[in-house]
């Protein structure tokens, strides 16, 4: 990751991420292939990428760019609708 600019070094085999059942998620994005537990709620995103662990260095930055574009895709469409809904709530109804 350091080679595409991401600050990753704190992350670690020992690295605490928070679960649905222990936090509140408004979007989940699920890379593993397997179903997730009850989410609470939130959206899921299902995204089909391989698991890079048995494939050479080559691959695995195909994989790494593959997960950038996806992250910077629901960046942006994130952006959109965040806009779409500002615009909703300034602009009056139609008459």
């Amino acid at each position: 990751m350091f080679l595409s600019g991401w600050a990753v070094s704190w992350l670690g085999p020992s690295a605490k991420f928070a679960t649905p059942e222990n936090q509140e998620f408004d979007l989940i994005v699920n890379m593993s292939g397997s179903p997730l537990p009850p989410t609470g709620g939130a959206a899921v995103r299902e995204w089909q990428v391989p698991d890079p662990i048995v494939m050479d260095y080559e691959d695995h930055c195909g994989v790494r760019d593959q997960i950038e574009r996806l992250v910077m895709n629901l960046i942006l469409e994130l952006r959109r609708l965040e806009k779409q809904e500002s615009a909703a709530k300034v602009l009056p109804p139609k008459a």
